[in-house]
């Protein structure tokens, strides 16, 4: 070994709970996060607008959601908009349907032509180019079907264009924005849930391959070392100290280093992304949290949508009051709304939460509508405006609370969710290292315990075969000894599931051969049998230095001492031995040091050899 090695800076310690494998003190609990917004600053404006643009141009622009959203406020605004035609219902509902044909044909030949691969790239501009067009359209279609009919004299294209222009694509965009974020954020709770089901999935798969492996080498271990014992022959001690060397350099100490070199790597299958239907159960509800509305941005719809209708028949000076009226009138009320909302929903059912921010976005129109029908002094055209202000300002502020819920949620959803997968990450990490010490259960079963009693079993023979003593007992007593080590090869092993199980063992194995003493307080036991991969380490440490420190250094005396640290345990080995060769290639406690310390250090003292190292403990 060299004289010293480390890693890098120890890992973090995770805070520990109740999880038996511990989990992050952070992770999110089940539940809705706080509605709090946090505060804004230039670069994360950029970025909301940015991911606003892309959702105006991404994959679900164009859907039937859109189609029937559009279709309403198509049929709201004809109707609206054209209080005086001489038609039958009848027949304006057809023209309506036919214009809502003619949006949607454009919308699919735009999209077929120009928006293919948007969900890789969005192109939003394109996209509300596509919906400008839409809209122009769907008044050319209204002008002429209505001078068709014979319901107007005049297809008025600048004004029916217009007004398509301005209501159609505005409430295209908004609707757009709404139905990408639902999406976007149903699509990546879809994604991190499958990535969990594989982690869980790659968790099972590793305990059981590495179960089924076990098994079988353990067959073939036991089966081989029964073999060279039962050779043990109590009338040639010399032949039988063979063997036994034999058994330990050439059959034990391969054995455990084969096994040691095979880790399985297995890994989490790979997922496909879903994109699943939008559940608008849950979108209504959290559309319906806190401070829902969306007081600028619907003032803002509104005036576009009502600004060509209002300045056409109310002229220039009282169509910019009305439009006026529209941006600063929603904004106001809607604020005010949003003031009493936070009040009024806490606490109530899904309902009644619903039929709250409904009532308060319907009020508001109503309210702002009224100064036009206060203009048109109760005149039918008064009356429609009034009755379209109203459903439309509804309608406008839950298409922009729907989209601004499901924009806030997300991100505290998504975060919940990736949290959690993470915490499984670091699960199955931690059941990996678990696992993996299990799998080296059997190279430290040979490498230590086992390799340790053969070894201690042959020197003993040896000396006694030397002294001339008869060694007919100590044959049988060695026999019955490995017999015994070996029954406890691939089991529990019980007495060792303890750190004092682990020491008595320690001394145990090496009674007659070497004097083992350790020193380690009531606290540092209690802390490694609470953690079992280091208690293993430990282990692994103490067992492979007590059996270097007697075969390679000739030890005697060896004094083991653990020490509870700030998150570490300290272990010193010192020894009255040489230390063996210095030059010698790195052995198997080489490896266990390496990965398993956060720093170590071996060297000569003034009477012997010591070995020191750190090894990390969850406390």
């Amino acid at each position: 070994m060299h004289d010293q090695r480390r890693r890098k800076a120890p890992r973090q310690r995770l805070p520990r709970s109740r999880h038996r494998f511990g989990r992050p003190a952070h992770s999110p609990v089940r539940g809705h996060p706080p509605l709090h917004r946090p505060r804004r600053n230039s670069r994360s404006v950029m970025n909301r607008s940015r991911r606003t643009l892309d959702r105006i141009g991404g994959p679900y622009a164009i859907t039937w959601t859109a189609f029937w959203v559009t279709y309403a406020l198509n049929l709201v605004t004809h109707f609206a908009g054209n209080p005086g035609l001489d038609a039958p219902v009848l027949t304006r509902l057809v023209l309506v349907t036919l214009s809502q044909v003619a949006i949607w044909l454009v919308l699919l030949a735009g999209r077929a032509l120009f928006l293919r691969g948007v969900a890789e790239r969005p192109r939003p501009f394109m996209t509300l180019l596509l919906f400008a067009l839409a809209g122009i359209v769907r008044g050319f279609v209204i002008g002429v079907g209505l001078v068709y009919v014979g319901a107007d004299s005049s297809p008025q294209f600048a004004y029916r264009g217009l007004a398509g222009l301005f209501t159609i694509s505005t409430v295209l965009t908004v609707t757009a924005i709404a139905v990408n974020a639902t999406r976007e954020h149903e699509s990546r709770l879809s994604t991190l849930l499958a990535s969990n089901a594989a982690l869980r999935e790659a968790r099972s798969q590793m305990t059981a391959v590495i179960d089924e492996r076990n098994e079988a080498a353990v067959e073939r271990i036991r089966a081989e070392l029964l073999k060279e014992f039962e050779a043990l022959d109590p009338e040639h001690p010399a032949e039988s100290v063979s063997i036994l060397q034999r058994a330990a350099s050439d059959t034990v100490r391969p054995l455990s280093h084969d096994l040691a070199s095979t880790v399985p790597s297995w890994s989490p299958t790979g997922t496909v992304p879903v994109s699943p239907a939008i559940n608008w159960p849950l979108v209504f509800d959290l559309a319906s949290r806190g401070r829902p509305l969306r007081p600028l941005a619907t003032g803002i719809a509104m005036a576009l949508i009502s600004f060509v209708f209002v300045t056409v028949f109310f002229g220039p000076a009282a169509g910019l009051l009305l439009t006026a009226d529209a941006l600063f009138g929603c904004w106001i009320l809607l604020a005010a709304g949003n003031a009493l909302l936070a009040r009024v929903l806490p606490g109530r059912p899904i309902q009644a939460r619903i039929i709250a921010v409904t009532v308060v976005g319907l009020g508001a129109g109503a309210i702002v509508g009224f100064g036009a029908f206060a203009l048109a002094q109760g005149s039918v055209t008064g009356q429609w405006t009034w009755f379209g202000s109203t459903v439309i300002t509804g309608a406008m502020a839950w298409l922009l609370t729907i989209g601004r819920a499901v924009d806030e949620q997300q991100g505290f959803d998504e975060a919940s969710l990736a949290a959690a997968v993470g915490s499984l990450r670091w699960e199955v990490a931690r059941v990996g290292q678990v696992q993996w010490h299990q799998q080296q259960a059997l190279s430290r079963a040979l490498h230590g315990p086992i390799q340790s009693a053969v070894t201690a079993a042959a020197i003993r023979l040896d000396g006694a075969a030397r002294s001339g003593a008869d060694t007919t007992s100590l044959m049988e007593q060695t026999r019955d000894q490995l017999r015994e080590a070996l029954s406890l090869l691939g089991d529990e092993q019980a007495s060792l599931t303890t750190m004092t199980g682990t020491l008595t063992s320690l001394r145990e194995a090496w009674r007659g051969v070497c004097r083992v003493d350790d020193t380690a307080s009531p606290a540092v036991i209690d802390a490694l049998d609470a953690d079992e991969l280091c208690r293993s380490c430990v282990g692994e440490v103490l067992t492979e230095a007590v059996s270097n420190a007697v075969r390679h250094g000739g030890a005697t005396v060896i004094d083991l001492t653990i020490e509870l640290g700030d998150n570490v345990v300290h272990i010193e080995v010192r020894d009255d031995g040489t230390g063996g060769d210095a030059n010698a290639s790195p052995g198997l406690g080489t490896r266990i040091l390496t990965e398993c310390s956060t720093q170590w250090h071996r060297g000569a003292t003034g009477g012997g050899h010591v070995l020191t190292a750190s090894l990390p403990i969850a406390r």
